[in-house]
């Protein structure tokens, strides 16, 4: 059973988690192309936090000119 005291501490994590998303960086969305046997060792390495990790973790490279 589901208490008024219950209801309200899921809303207060719901306010706290949408202020989170609000604070953080947007994000976009990139598609990528890969083989089956690339896409495998995409997840064992941790998937799209990895690319992630690997993009933060690199060091800046010279500037491209972007059409967005």
């Amino acid at each position: 059973m589901v208490t008024e005291n219950d209801e309200w501490e899921r809303i207060e994590r719901e306010i706290a988690r949408r202020k989170d998303k609000a604070d953080a960086e947007l994000m976009v969305v990139y598609s990528l192309r890969l083989t089956k046997s690339q896409r495998v060792k995409l997840l064992q390495l941790g998937g799209p936090q990895w690319i992630r990790n690997q993009i933060e973790l690199s060091k800046n490279p010279s500037p491209l000119l972007v059409n967005d």
